[in-house]
């Protein structure tokens, strides 16, 4: 359908050669991730992030199921 993509590594992605064909094929040159704690953390032991911006909104997560900045009994409602 026309549709492009893009496949890097071989049992995991390779952020570093996946954002060189972003590059390369499209001329991106800033991405913006929206992203959890996985993705995040692989892209700076990588190397591949030049800044980090952090929004804080006045609300509290926690509990100890939920990956969060909070660790406390986890919540039983909103």
């Amino acid at each position: 359908q026309g549709i492009a993509h893009i496949v890097t590594g071989d049992d995991r992605v390779d952020l570093r050669v996946a954002l060189e064909e972003l590059s390369t094929r499209f001329g991106v040159k800033a991405i913006r991730v929206d992203s959890g704690g996985a993705l995040n953390g692989a892209l700076l032991r990588a190397g591949l992030i030049d800044e980090v911006s952090v929004l804080i909104t006045p609300m509290l997560v926690g509990g100890t199921t939920p990956r969060s900045i909070f660790t406390a009994p986890d919540l039983t409602s909103p």
